[in-house]
């Protein structure tokens, strides 16, 4: 999908998605497998795009992802674009408005992705990895008592 056709896209809405690989080749706070909203995509001169990102709501699942890559006083890269005063909560990706730009840019996250995010951020827990695993035990839990109880199983 180049970045015409993702522009279609957000009609009315804007979109979750996750960054992929390729943001490393660009400029800013972008690391692969971090998300954000895309909130505009605007185009200037021949063939660039400018992808126009949001990472507001996913602070916090984001943090797991900052790479230390900022350089502290003594001119060492260890130092996140946070910790050293360079992260905004919305940001400019520029990109060959012909290239396709999934997956190698972003991917476009199912809608589920965000229920899951939603329900994260009400339960009050810090750790978005735990909460996940917390939940898919849960949910294992009771596909295995509802088979036990399924007809046709002995117990």
């Amino acid at each position: 999908m180049n970045a015409r056709e993702l522009k279609d896209l957000l009609v009315g809405s804007q979109l979750a998605i996750e960054l992929g690989a390729g943001v490393l080749d660009l400029e800013g706070y972008a690391e692969p497998k971090m998300r954000a909203h895309l909130i505009a995509v605007d185009f200037r001169g021949d063939d660039i795009a400018v992808l126009k990102v949001d990472y507001t709501d996913f602070e916090d699942f984001n943090k797991a992802f900052e790479q230390a890559n900022y350089y502290d006083k003594d001119g060492n890269p260890t130092l996140t674009a946070r910790e050293a005063g360079h992260y905004q909560p919305q940001e400019d990706l520029y990109v060959m408005a012909s290239d396709d730009l999934e997956p190698k840019i972003l991917v476009i996250l199912p809608s589920a992705s965000l229920v899951c995010i939603d329900e994260f951020k009400s339960s009050g827990h810090a750790s978005y990895v735990r909460w996940l695993e917390e939940q898919l035990t849960a949910a294992c839990s009771e596909l295995i008592e509802e088979s036990h109880h399924a007809p046709g199983n002995a117990d």
